[in-house]
């Protein structure tokens, strides 16, 4: 059984639709139920903070992936969102020790590498994150290695660049793509000033092809 936190995002979709066809048994988790559940899948209500709600859908869960997260201030404010993505993640870690849950993927930011002028950016590049999202995925991330090393669990983290793709409204998003689809087989987009700043894509959705989990092998011993 796998869960994913956060399933209601294009990519938490991308994700579930991928394992479901592939034969994986799925649970979804997030605040707000969608409209239509795919066939097949258990689907659970709630935050990051009920840990009622969150023993609940770790329970026989061989592993977790953790998408759920606050991106922007807007609606919750920046203490929220701070408090949703370090102290959201720190609680569904202690629920899936107790859980015994043995392999833990989450959903990291390339934002944390900050502004850098290297193209492609190495993982083991210096992090320096200036946005409040990125700060807080770096911490995360070091929590979440922290707790993988004292645990023994098995911690995947994941730095992706824009995600594009159909369920996307953000109208900035949307001009990113347009952009991004014209640049035919390059995949860097220059973007401001004498052209020095470069932005990585490392998702090209034009034609909807993302890179899903299990083309990354990290899920290769299901």
């Amino acid at each position: 059984m796998i869960l994913v936190t956060g399933s209601n995002s294009m990519l938490g979709k991308a994700i579930v639709e991928k394992f479901l066809n592939e034969g994986e048994k799925v649970r979804c988790y997030d605040q707000y139920k969608p409209e239509t559940i795919p066939d097949g899948v258990e689907f659970i209500q709630g935050d990051l903070f009920t840990s009622k709600r969150i023993s609940q859908a770790c329970q026989g869960v061989d592993a977790v992936i953790h998408l759920m997260d606050k991106s922007t201030p807007q609606k919750i404010g920046r203490g929220q969102m701070k408090k949703f993505n370090i102290a959201g993640t720190q609680n569904l870690l202690s629920v899936v020790k107790r859980s015994n849950v043995n392999r833990f993927i989450f959903l990291s930011t390339y934002g944390v590498y900050g502004k850098t002028k290297l193209c492609p950016i190495k993982e083991d590049d210096r992090k320096n994150p200036y946005t409040p999202y990125g700060k807080d995925k770096l911490r995360a991330e070091r929590a979440c290695q922290l707790f993988a090393k004292r645990n023994k669990i098995n911690l995947t983290i994941i730095r992706p660049a824009l995600i594009l793709g159909p369920d996307v409204k953000n109208s900035s998003i949307l001009i990113s793509l347009y952009m991004t689809m014209g640049l035919g087989i390059d995949n860097v987009m220059h973007i401001s000033g004498n052209g020095d700043t470069r932005f990585q894509l490392l998702f090209r959705c034009g034609q909807i092809q993302l890179r899903t989990i299990r083309q990354l092998n990290l899920f290769s011993h299901l």
